[in-house]
């Protein structure tokens, strides 16, 4: 027997009825207007680890890539029960199931004409239209990837990026490795440039198992740290830790300042006052990124920000995560830079 979570628009809720009869599911039903954030819908349900199978209608909402990503993680973090998106056909579903599909999320159908067979192979794990969807899915991702311009790297170009926190332990070092993954898959060699006492002495610590000395560098899982600059790279972040008053000078001097904050009641201050510092710093090009961000949250603070973005929930570091974040935050920043703007 299926246990079943459909989560649609109420005037949806019978849509595919005989499917679920023909399966023999349990279905509970969700109106998508109850649900502001599908994270907090999972994390509060204490029902989701029982189902099969949570079947999201997403049209009509207006969830972003980043906050359908960061669910998805977090169910797999948590329950067994498996995703299966319908979307209309079009340019944005094209760009979110090619994250989807990254993430190995199979069920994904466009809701074109009647939708009720592919609905129901997913639910049936068909493994001959998991096999077609496979190809589906990569046809999805080479029409996604052919809709963002490459961007082209001057050469003799040499990139500076400042990643600096309003606040302790707000993942500072988590979008330095971020970003060094979203540059590595740009075209740039990046270096992870260390700071005496910043957080990569610790990660040295941690993983010493994991380092291999390079000539003028060190590895560590893959990860390009050095203490100097050197012609093997043409991209050099530095994790600044949390904004000192006497570096945002040296901050703000980069090509590229990226401020990592929360937009929680009690990270708020902090934020603003980080923000305000950097301001003042008359940076070339500043972004904030914040963490865990709900889509209430950036809707209070995006106004004064300037250039923001939510960040996805990515619980490997060592591992490229979706860049749907840093291609709208980042790369117009990059453009610029690189002198196509």
């Amino acid at each position: 027997m299926i246990q079943l979570y459909y989560l649609a628009a109420p005037e949806r809720e019978h849509r595919f009825d005989v499917v679920f009869a023909q399966l023999d599911a349990v279905v509970t039903f969700f109106s998508l207007a109850s649900i502001p954030s599908l994270t907090g819908f999972l994390a509060r349900d204490k029902m989701v680890d029982q189902q099969s199978y949570i079947l999201c209608d997403l049209d009509g909402t207006e969830w972003s890539d980043e906050h359908i990503l960061s669910a998805v993680q977090r169910l797999r973090r948590f329950s067994a029960a498996c995703m299966i998106f319908l979307a209309p056909p079009g340019d944005h579903t094209t760009t979110l199931y090619h994250h989807l599909a990254e993430q190995r999320v199979d069920g994904l159908v466009i809701d074109e004409g009647d939708p009720s067979g592919a609905i129901a192979a997913a639910l049936q794990g068909d493994s001959g239209y998991m096999h077609r969807l496979a190809a589906i899915q990569r046809g999805v991702a080479e029409a996604a990837d052919r809709e963002v311009s490459p961007l082209r790297i001057v050469p003799g170009l040499i990139l500076d990026v400042a990643v600096c926190g309003a606040m302790p332990r707000i993942g500072v070092t988590t979008q330095t490795v971020a970003l060094y993954h979203y540059l590595s898959q740009l075209g740039f060699r990046p270096v992870i440039l260390e700071r005496e006492g910043s957080a990569w002495e610790t990660v040295r610590e941690l993983y010493r198992d994991k380092l291999l000395e390079m000539e003028g560098y060190t590895e560590v899982n893959g990860i390009r740290l050095a203490s100097e600059r050197s012609e093997r790279f043409d991209a050099y972040i530095v994790d600044y830790g949390v904004l000192e008053p006497g570096w945002v000078k040296t901050i703000c001097a980069a090509d590229l300042t990226v401020l990592v904050g929360g937009v929680k009641p009690w990270e708020l201050p902090y934020l603003a006052a980080a923000y305000n510092q950097l301001m003042e710093g008359e940076p070339r090009e500043l972004v904030s990124l914040l963490s865990f961000a709900s889509p209430e949250g950036m809707e209070a603070v995006k106004a004064y920000l300037g250039d923001c973005a939510a960040l996805a929930y990515h619980p490997d570091i060592w591992t490229p995560g979706s860049d749907t974040v840093y291609r709208s935050a980042i790369l117009p920043h990059l453009v610029r830079i690189c002198g196509m703007g």
